[in-house]
């Protein structure tokens, strides 16, 4: 099996040309201070602006200081977006190359679990039918030889057939533990090179039809966000003018800067 033998960034042997992000941090300082300069400055002079406009010299102010604010604040996103995406190509790059290898394992070993899974459920049914089997023979044996201990009239007799008796009942009730087992004590293979193939009982839950799922009962366990999402497509799907509980749309009017 192949070994990687590349040095982590900061170890000796590494050549890598990719900066650390504290490089990277120290370089955006370096680079961008004058638009940090900027936005300190303008966010001072915001913080300064009166907290309620009572003028339209005020309404101005104001209003110059959320033009120069925007702008601010898509230099900088346009700038992040440029300056991002040569980090952003290579980290989808290196997903790309590693994903598709863990895709063909992924999908190699889930297949391979399937025949796994299958055969130890054969196996598991079998081994089922078995005990259940053994169970109602020593049972039945079992009842044949209380009968007879009953019947039997002379003491001797009575006491050796009342021991059969006794006997059978114990490996009767050996039997009916042995169908109650868990599949991991039934099924349970462990091979000399290493692997250890057992079952265990495990939880799940599965759609069977999306349309029938009781959405009440999941709120408490959606996010927010959903919900909110939600309700947005629901709105722009009934043209903002349905009405639902919990929830007011329509239209109404909002200030625009520009």
């Amino acid at each position: 099996m192949t070994k990687s033998i590349t040095p982590a960034p900061g170890e000796i042997g590494h050549n890598s040309m990719i900066p650390t992000p504290r490089q990277v941090t120290d370089e955006m300082t370096m680079r961008f201070a004058d638009l940090a300069s900027d936005t300190d400055t303008a966010l001072a002079d915001a913080g300064g602006l009166p907290a309620k406009i009572t003028n339209k010299d005020e309404l101005g102010t104001v209003a110059r200081s959320v033009t120069g604010l925007r702008e601010l604040g898509k230099k900088a996103e346009s700038t992040r977006e440029a300056e991002k995406s040569p980090y952003l190509r290579a980290g989808q790059a290196v997903d790309a190359f590693f994903k598709e290898i863990i895709t063909r394992i992924d999908k190699t070993s889930a297949m391979l679990n399937r025949r796994v899974n299958d055969y130890q459920q054969e196996q598991l049914a079998a081994e089922r039918r078995k005990r259940e089997e053994e169970a109602r023979e020593t049972a039945r044996i079992a009842e044949e030889a209380r009968l007879k201990a009953e019947r039997a009239r002379k003491e001797a007799n009575k006491a050796t057939a009342q021991i059969d008796a006794a006997l059978a009942e114990r490996r009767a009730s050996e039997a009916r533990e042995a169908t109650e087992a868990t599949p991991a004590g039934m099924v349970r293979e462990r091979f000399s090179d290493g692997p250890l193939v057992t079952m265990r009982t495990v939880k799940f839950a599965e759609i069977t039809n999306i349309g029938d799922v009781d959405l009440l009962a999941l709120r408490p366990y959606l996010k927010p966000s959903a919900i909110e999402d939600a309700v947005k497509r629901w709105a722009v799907a009934t043209e903002y003018r349905a009405t639902m509980p919990g929830v007011t749309c329509g239209e109404r009017e909002e200030s625009v800067v520009r």
